[in-house]
């Protein structure tokens, strides 16, 4: 498997690729070209780390079942049932109720932000989202699409009246775009207007693929480290944290383009043992 970066893009809508039986209607070459053009998109790094997280997730089986996929992406149970089923069957291409590696790697090259492009992505939400497969959008499907995109994950945070605050500011939002999108309970969405709204708000679309990102983009490794370090500013007594290398740390600033304070801290010297200065970084854990 080669790099991602100069490799074609799908031009067919995932309900036909993810069809039944996709060879019979369009054609068995056509079918495992495409699919060979998906996996390509992946590095051999990223083939090694990905094999790593489908293994833990299958346990002692070869392939994942539902179990297994709904604790890898733990996300998905925050959204409705029928959403999350969507999104396994978008990955279950031969419809058999488990996943090989070579779907699993497919269908993360639709919607994983370091590698699809913005059509894909618009595509893979609109799908997830049309549970009932009629490429439409109803306005329930709008409505639960709309709260997950527009969540913050600082909402997570707040309480009491900042937290009201900040979802009657979401649902209000909410309103003004089914009012822009004209859906209502006798109007649905067409893929087609829906993707001239996403592709102006794609920033909502990133945030409903999170759930999907195993391997981060620098954005999604930014935000991630900013959201530690804003909830955890210090250290605490009981927490644990793991030593990390200045050069490294450096080298993944540059990566990731971070612009503000050092994530890291520079650890005093003990007794002559530690000669150079080590970054701190990590998620704090309870101690054992």
């Amino acid at each position: 498997m080669g790099t991602c970066s100069s490799a074609p893009r799908m031009t067919v809508s995932l309900r036909t690729f993810m069809a039944s039986n996709p060879k019979d209607a369009l054609g068995e070459d056509w079918y495992f070209d495409t699919m060979n053009v998906l996996l390509d998109r992946w590095a051999h790094s990223h083939v090694q780390f990905l094999r790593k997280k489908f293994l833990e997730a299958t346990g002692d089986e070869k392939e994942l079942d539902k179990k297994g996929f709904f604790s890898l992406f733990a996300e998905l149970q925050d959204m409705p049932k029928s959403v999350a089923e969507s999104a396994f069957r978008m990955f279950d291409t031969d419809n058999s109720g488990k996943l090989n590696f070579r779907e699993f790697c497919c269908a993360l090259a639709l919607c994983c932000q370091l590698m699809s492009s913005d059509d894909e992505k618009i595509r893979f939400v609109f799908d997830m989202f049309d549970t009932n497969d009629d490429g439409l959008l109803s306005s329930r499907d709008v409505q639960q699409l709309l709260e997950h995109a527009l969540q913050r994950e600082e909402e997570k945070y707040l309480e009491g009246e900042e937290k009201e605050d900040a979802i009657q500011k979401r649902q209000q939002r909410i309103a003004e775009i089914k009012q822009e999108l004209n859906v209502s309970s006798s109007q649905q969405l067409s893929y087609d207007r829906f993707y001239e709204w996403a592709i102006r708000n794609m920033d909502g679309l990133n945030n409903l693929l999170c759930t999907f990102q195993i391997v981060p983009s620098p954005d999604r490794e930014r935000s991630i480290c900013e959201d530690i370090l804003n909830r955890h500013p210090s250290l605490q007594e009981g927490s644990t944290w793991y030593c990390i290398s200045h050069k490294w740390l450096q080298v993944w600033k540059a990566h990731a383009g971070w612009t503000g304070p050092s994530p890291g801290r520079r650890v005093p010297t003990a007794s002559g043992l530690l000669g150079a200065p080590v970054a701190v970084a990590g998620e704090p854990q309870r101690s054992r």
